[in-house]
């Protein structure tokens, strides 16, 4: 074999395993009936026509999965936060950033958006753009003067 293919069976098989089953299925707080996804299939393919119906088909996983109870919301935060997001997310969607800006506004706490403008989950990983307000943040503690927007 040559080094590409043991690269992407080492890669392979580190997807799906027993933690990460059990992370994706413990996140929801309820989980759709067999008849609801068969719903979604269509009318994600619809409305998301890049990945709606793969993501619709996932959730079948789960749905003998024990639901558990949705966490409190922090009252309060003492540092700032740095959200890093993309603007079409198959993982968190399009309302995982706003959400978590509410909350954290909610907690008193101040924080600053680093968007791409893309498809995929991880804006550090697919846009340098993304890179040096998240390395400014880590290095130092503080937000970047304002919301950055990457292009896809």
């Amino acid at each position: 074999m040559n080094q590409l293919s043991n690269l992407m069976n080492r890669a392979d098989g580190l997807q799906d395993t027993d933690g990460q089953f059990v992370n994706s299925c413990s996140d929801a707080v309820n989980r759709p009936t067999p008849d609801r996804v068969r719903e979604l299939v269509v009318a994600w393919a619809k409305l998301y026509p890049q990945f709606g119906t793969v993501a619709a088909l996932n959730l079948v996983k789960c749905v003998h999965w024990p639901s558990g109870s949705p966490p409190q919301l922090p009252k309060e935060l003492k540092v700032d936060v740095l959200l890093m997001g993309v603007q079409d997310d198959p993982i968190v969607g399009v309302d995982g950033v706003a959400q978590t800006a509410a909350t954290v506004i909610n907690a008193n706490a101040a924080s600053k958006r680093v968007m791409w403008q893309g498809i995929g989950h991880g804006a550090s990983i697919y846009s340098s753009c993304a890179v040096p307000p998240l390395l400014g943040y880590l290095n130092d503690g503080k937000l970047p003067g304002t919301d950055t927007y990457c292009p896809a």
